[in-house]
């Protein structure tokens, strides 16, 4: 009998096909592409509800949205650390929806925010 998660992993790939990360509940891996070499780790708060994970920018920046009940923190980290280049928190629970570029955006029941990505800047 083999292994089966309790909930799927997700993939994604940045925008230059360099980078990949495997977002399961309790972490992120990124494996660097085509070979699929894992380079690093990146936990997820088991507190959260739910996470999401997305690229933005260039070079590729790692972008984690975790939910709790009453708000949202979201992280820009440069998988090469990795280390947190900018943190903000949303007021709202929301959820990733998609990224362009350097921006992504977020939906929540009460709205939604287009997150802007600069170089050590991470703004709604």
């Amino acid at each position: 009998m083999g292994f089966t998660p309790a909930e799927r992993p997700r993939i994604a790939v940045a925008n230059d096909g360099t980078l990949a990360a495997i977002h399961e509940p309790a972490r992120v891996s990124v494996l660097e592409l085509p070979g699929c070499a894992p380079f690093t780790e990146v936990d997820i708060d088991p507190e959260a509800s739910a996470s999401d994970v997305a690229w933005v920018g260039a070079p590729p920046r790692l972008l984690v949205l975790s939910r709790y009940a009453a708000f949202a923190p979201v992280l820009l980290l440069d998988p090469y650390g990795p280390r947190t280049i900018a943190e903000i928190r949303l007021e709202t629970p929301m959820k990733l929806f998609g990224t362009v570029g350097s921006h992504a955006l977020a939906v929540g029941a009460g709205g939604a925010a287009v997150l802007t990505v600069t170089h050590q800047r991470l703004t709604p």
